[in-house]
Formats: C-alpha cells, sequence, structure tokens
C-alpha cells in the first residue's frame, strides 16, 4: 500500500526514473492493483486519467507499456469519464495518441470510450468541441472509421456556431456516398444533424446544411422518436428572426398543398407550427403567405383539427384578410363551431378573444358581425354554449376588459339582435355582481356612468345597487370612489 501511494503520489513530479523503479520492484502481475484508484480517498479512476491532467507523453509511454490488456483502459473516473474524455477535457494530445495508437486495433472500444455518457449524460466529443479543444478531436477522428463518425457528427452540430466543425470532420469521410449518410444518420432520439442544429438554434450551420440537403425532402419532414417532432415545427418554437429560414425550408417541399399540410401536424404533446408561431410577426407572414397559396386552390375545408388551429391563428395575429379566405372555405355548420367551441378541452369564445381596447382587434370583431346571422350572434354574445357558469357572457367581458367604444359597440349590436338591454345591464353573474358593480370594481368609470345613464326604473334600479355581492358581500355604494358616479348615483336615487 505504501508503495502505491508512492507511485500515485509522485505521478505529478514527473520523475520518470522513480516509476520506472517502482514499476521494475513491482511484479507484473500487481501492475493493475497499482495503476487502480479504488483503495485511495480521492479516487481519480486510474493513473492514466493523472497523467492526462499533465499530459506527460513519456509517462504515458511507460504506462502503457505496463498495461497488459486493453481491457484495463476501460475505467471511468469519479466523473464517470473515461481515459478519452478525460484527455479531450484537459486538451491531453500527445497522451490521446498514444491511447489511440494502443487502441486502434480494438474500435469498439474506442467507439466505447468516445460514446459512453459520464455522470452528467455528457460523451467526450462534447468537450472537445465545448471547450474548443480542436487538436484532441482531430486526433480522435483520424481513428474513428466510417460508421463511428456519425457521434463526432452529430455532437458537432449542437456546437457549431462559426460553421468550422462540420465541414471537417465531413472531409474525414471516405467518399461522397458515406458523407451523404453522415448527414442523415438519426442519433439516439431519432435526429438527424439538421434537427440538432436546429435545437441549439446554431443558424450558420442550419444555412449550410440546406445547401447541403438540395431538394432532399425526407430529411425535412421526418420525425424524431422523442416528440415526434419534424425540424419545421422545432424551427418554428425558435425566435422571430429564424422565419427567413423557416421559407427557405417550407420551400424544399414540392407542393403548396405539403407545405399547408406540414403547418398542421402535430407532435406528442399536441404541439404543431400553426400553434408554435402566435405573436411571432415574421413567422406569422410566413405561415401566411402558405396558407393563402394553398386556400387558393382549395374547395371547402371540412376537417375540424386544421380549422380549429387555422382560425385561432387568424385571430392571434390579427390578420383579416385571411380570416375571411377561411371563413369563405367553410361551411356554416363548422363556422358556428370556430366562432364558439368548449368541445374536447377548448374554451374559445371569438368575441370574448376580439374584445380589447386594441383597435384591430374591435376592426375584426365589427367585421366579424357584419357577416355573422343575428342568430348565432346573439349566441356567440350570450355565450350559450359555455358549459362553466363561472364564466361571463360578452357583455360582462367587455366591461372589464375594452372601453366605451366597444361597450356601445356591443350595446348596439344586442339591440339589433332584439335583445332586452334593460334585463342585460340588471342581470348579476354567479357572484351576484351585476354589469355596474363590475364596472366600478375594474375602474372602468367610463363605461359605469353609460350604465348609469340607461338605467330608467328607480325601483329596480335601489334593488340592483343593494344587491350585495356573493364572494365580498359588498354593494356597489361600497365599492363607488369616482366623484363622477358618485353624482350620477345621486341623480338616480332622487
Amino acid at each position: 500500500v505504501v508503495v502505491k501511494d508512492i507511485f500515485n503520489c509522485t505521478i505529478d513530479w514527473q520523475c520518470l526514473e522513480l516509476q520506472k523503479l517502482i514499476l521494475a520492484k513491482t511484479p507484473r502481475n500487481e501492475h493493475a492493483y497499482l495503476f487502480n484508484k479504488d483503495d485511495q480517498l480521492y479516487n481519480w479512476g486510474h493513473v492514466l486519467h493523472q497523467v492526462m491532467r499533465s499530459d506527460q507523453r513519456e509517462m504515458g509511454k511507460l504506462l502503457l507499456s505496463a498495461i497488459d490488456s486493453d481491457e484495463q483502459l476501460m475505467v471511468r473516473d469519479i466523473y464517470g469519464l473515461y481515459v478519452l474524455p478525460r484527455g479531450m477535457l484537459q486538451g491531453s494530445t500527445k497522451v490521446i495518441k498514444l491511447v489511440l495508437e494502443r487502441l486502434k486495433h480494438a474500435p469498439a472500444l474506442i467507439t466505447q470510450q468516445i460514446y459512453g455518457c459520464d455522470s452528467g449524460g455528457y460523451r467526450g466529443f462534447y468537450y472537445a468541441f465545448s471547450y474548443k479543444r480542436m487538436e484532441c478531436a482531430l486526433k480522435v477522428v483520424k481513428y474513428l472509421d466510417d460508421e463511428q463518425l456519425h457521434i463526432a457528427v452529430n455532437e458537432a452540430a449542437k456546437h457549431d456556431r462559426e460553421l468550422t466543425l462540420m465541414p471537417m470532420l465531413l472531409s474525414h469521410a471516405s467518399s461522397d456516398a458515406v458523407r451523404t449518410q453522415l448527414l442523415h444518420t438519426q442519433n439516439d432520439k431519432g435526429q438527424t444533424v439538421l434537427t440538432v442544429a436546429i435545437l441549439n438554434a446554431r443558424r450558420r450551420l442550419i444555412e449550410w446544411l440546406l445547401t447541403q440537403y438540395g431538394e432532399d425532402e425526407a430529411v425535412f419532414t421526418d420525425r424524431d422518436w422523442a416528440t415526434h417532432s419534424s425540424p419545421f415545427l422545432y424551427l418554428a418554437k425558435l425566435e422571430d428572426s429564424f422565419a427567413d429560414l423557416l421559407q427557405s425550408m417550407m420551400q424544399k417541399l414540392s407542393s403548396p398543398k405539403e407545405r399547408f399540410e406540414e403547418l398542421f401536424r402535430n407532435s406528442f404533446d399536441r404541439k404543431c407550427i400553426i400553434t408554435s408561431v402566435h405573436r411571432k410577426t415574421e413567422m406569422c407572414r410566413v405561415c401566411d403567405e402558405i396558407i393563402c397559396a394553398a386556400l387558393n386552390s382549395m374547395d371547402i375545408l371540412d376537417d375540424m383539427a386544421v380549422l380549429f388551429p387555422l382560425f385561432e391563428f387568424c385571430c392571434v395575429s390579427k390578420n383579416m384578410k385571411t380570416l375571411m379566405m377561411v371563413l369563405s372555405k367553410t361551411g356554416k355548420k363548422q363556422q358556428q363551431k370556430l366562432f364558439m367551441n368548449y368541445e374536447n378541452g377548448r374554451s374559445w369564445n371569438v368575441a370574448k378573444h376580439f374584445i380589447s381596447c386594441d383597435a384591430e382587434k374591435k376592426q375584426m370583431l365589427s367585421a366579424l358581425f357584419k357577416i355573422i346571422d343575428p342568430e348565432t350572434k346573439l349566441a356567440i354574445l350570450n355565450d350559450e354554449r359555455n358549459p362553466s357558469i363561472g364564466d361571463y357572457n360578452a357583455l360582462q367581458h367587455c366591461i372589464e376588459h375594452a372601453d366605451l367604444e366597444l361597450f356601445n359597440a356591443l350595446m348596439s349590436e344586442y339591440e339589433s339582435s332584439k335583445e332586452n338591454v334593460a334585463r342585460l345591464l340588471k342581470t348579476s353573474d354567479q357572484n351576484y355582481k351585476t354589469p355596474l358593480y363590475l364596472a366600478i370594481d375594474a375602474g372602468n368609470n367610463e363605461v359605469a356612468v353609460e350604465i348609469l345613464q340607461r338605467i330608467k326604473d328607480e325601483t329596480e334600479a335601489m334593488s340592483t345597487l343593494n344587491r350585495k355581492s356573493k364572494d365580498t358581500e359588498t354593494n356597489v355604494f361600497n365599492q363607488v370612489s369616482s366623484p363622477t358616479i358618485k353624482l350620477g348615483l345621486r341623480r338616480l336615487i332622487r
């Protein structure tokens, strides 16, 4: 034990003669015990891991000459790193070359060393590329055959920010056919090099790969095994600056119909391109161009799995032209479902979506109401299909989230639909809160004043004003603070 401690502790001294003397005095069958550090307090795995830290070439040659079996090199340190990954991390080019020369007749062991994960789930080339140990990586790559080279290529796709790694690695392929095969090879998650590059937002690499793949559609539509997502979907989830790449990739598909269908293909978590680009201006523009080009050649759309996300996309992106085009390709029965739907976990009311102070949304709501028949319009405003008691109708939603202009517009829509407006203004929600109470509570004083002016019956007014809410047990008088509203209340009471 004392000899072993001396041997291990003096390796960093770079005193080669001392190490030779200890090895000469130690029986050959005890060398494996001498090199192993399992019984030491700080277990670095093997003396070769220690030598990798200082990259001592002569010491490495001495130790390798004393190791009888290649399997003795297949040890890990306390971080789960084999000898070669430890060398990549430390940048030990000299000792790495010695180990590779030793293992060149056992390629399976080289593959195991660089492909095996450490305790953090990282592989050997991760350290070479992330710590920019390019010389180490090149030495390892030279000992890999075409079948093993995909390990380095796949890892390089994560780190190749400046487009320096991938062309260099592919230049080691034995032929153009192998080079093409490497670009199409999938990793253990079913992801190609392109998918990995997109997941890590390597823009220059993605642009380069698009030129390498040419018109090969399969690589763009193939889905991985883990999430059933295509490169298109992963790209759509990136920031808006990648919109031009999404457009370029979509052009690889041969027809407008294929591009349109790709927008709605779901992953395992029910995500698709059209739902992933919401509120990304440029990506929405790309999708909108694809939708318009496809709709021009289509007849009636009746697939609700496509219509729901398509209609929602038009509403969220506030694209009235495309929205009207979609409705023109949709039957009346499907339109009613698009305007208001609470099936299969959906909670959608088009009026509620457009009710806000946003000018574009108000214009779109006004345009929609012009083409919707009165019966459907009233059903939307009253939210008749909503199974939840806790949700408000459109008027109550407007009082809390919109302005006086939209409130008056909605009142006009109710009146044109022959709805009893006086009844609506005194109808309370599930917490016994009237429209006036909601307006005051939301601080929407202009709407509150308008409601007061519309109340005519003093007897019913007092009943409405004195009604206490269910949750806070307060009435209108407890909530009011605005002098204008107080004045309106006094006039109504008198």
